[in-house]
């Protein structure tokens, strides 16, 4: 190789070297753009579900809950719902522990929380040092659905309670019809005739502590959003409301009506700001 080739066949080699790393550079910087907007589009969805004072209980289970000083005190396990006055009758707060060993459950009553800044936080009315000292319970060895320890939780931390009357009294009667959602998920939904209709996917519940509504898979396709106060317990595993499949077949029609009518809305919303750009 001569003297004048060498410098040429340096150049070529700094030239290639630098493409590679500005090839590598630009796939960098678009895999991270297409994970931002990823993330941006699931916090978006996240927090339109999360509007107002409703959520399901999977979001509701997503939200950062954090204690009284901004700090992280955990994340919530389940929720306790009690299907005889249609109420949350307890929020399970899971903490401490590493990497999802160890640590405990620790039951508070919806109450006990509000929203934070965040759309998708939540603040418990608790210090993270105030935690320490409550009574909880290990996470594989849950408390029956029948225990006292989930009257004791339904009263607020702050004075007070969250359910009083006659509602009180059927707690202390041992009249609770207490159900996680976590179990509740995937149950059988019978309409008052007997008549299969579909299972639970998700539960609608209000901050202010209410069971709004079921949302049910049907079994012909589509989603019912099924009023809580419909709702009792069947034979076996079942769960019965108190209508028809028909009057049920019609409000998943306009559920999913609804839903059409606002995604195309949304659509129309996301083509007039992509113009207006």
């Amino acid at each position: 190789m001569t003297n004048m080739m060498r410098p040429v066949l340096l150049s070529f080699s700094m030239l290639a070297f630098a493409g590679a790393g500005y090839a590598a550079q630009d796939n960098a910087k678009q895999q991270q753009n297409a994970a931002s907007g990823g993330s941006m589009m699931k916090s978006q969805s996240s927090q339109r579900g999360m509007q107002g004072n409703a959520v399901s209980v999977q979001q509701f289970k997503d939200m950062k809950v954090v204690g009284q000083q901004g700090d992280e005190v955990g994340e919530i396990s389940d929720v306790v719902l009690n299907l005889a006055n249609h109420r949350v009758q307890a929020v399970v707060l899971e903490s401490g522990g590493w990497f999802g060993i160890g640590g405990n459950n620790y039951a508070f009553p919806m109450s006990d929380f509000k929203r934070g800044k965040q759309q998708d936080q939540l603040v418990l009315n608790m210090s993270k040092e105030q935690l320490k000292n409550k009574q909880g319970f290990e996470k594989s060895k849950w408390p029956g659905m029948d225990d006292q320890y989930w009257t004791q939780s339904g009263k607020a931390s702050a004075g007070g309670t969250q359910f009083g009357g006659k509602q009180q009294q059927a707690a202390q009667q041992g009249q609770l019809n207490l159900i996680r959602a976590s179990e509740l998920k995937g149950k059988q939904v019978q309409d008052k005739s007997g008549q299969q209709v579909g299972e639970v996917q998700d539960v609608i519940i209000g901050l202010n502590g209410e069971m709004r509504s079921l949302v049910v898979d049907m079994k012909d396709g589509g989603q019912a959003h099924i009023p809580a106060k419909q709702l009792s317990r069947g034979t076996g595993d079942n769960l019965v409301v108190g209508m028809n499949a028909e009057q049920i077949r019609s409000q998943a029609k306009q559920s999913k009506q609804s839903y059409n009518r606002g995604a195309a809305a949304g659509g129309a919303s996301s083509d007039n700001a992509a113009k207006g750009r």
